[in-house]
């Protein structure tokens, strides 16, 4: 069991697994803004005056590298599965 831990397709695992798990933390909040906009331009501008501040801009930017590992780090499990 331990000598699977070095091999680099578990640390793939591992990756992808975490990424897709935090990316599915974002999905309700994501509902919610896309739930804002059918309630009306009111309640969606209220959020987008909150969205501009510099903490929300660093989490896009977070979601787009954890997108990045996601998309990354599955790739290389399709890959490293067809191989064996």
């Amino acid at each position: 069991m331990r000598a699977s831990r070095q091999h680099r397709g578990y640390w793939a695992f591992l990756g992808h697994r975490l990424s897709g798990l935090v990316l599915g933390l974002f999905l309700p909040v994501h509902f919610y803004v896309l739930g804002l906009a059918l309630e009306g331009a009111e309640s969606l501008d209220g959020f987008l005056r909150l969205a501009d501040m510099p903490a929300f801009q660093w989490g896009e930017w977070a979601l787009v590298v954890l997108l990045s590992i996601h998309l990354c780090f599955g790739l290389r499990l399709l890959v490293d599965r067809k191989s064996t």
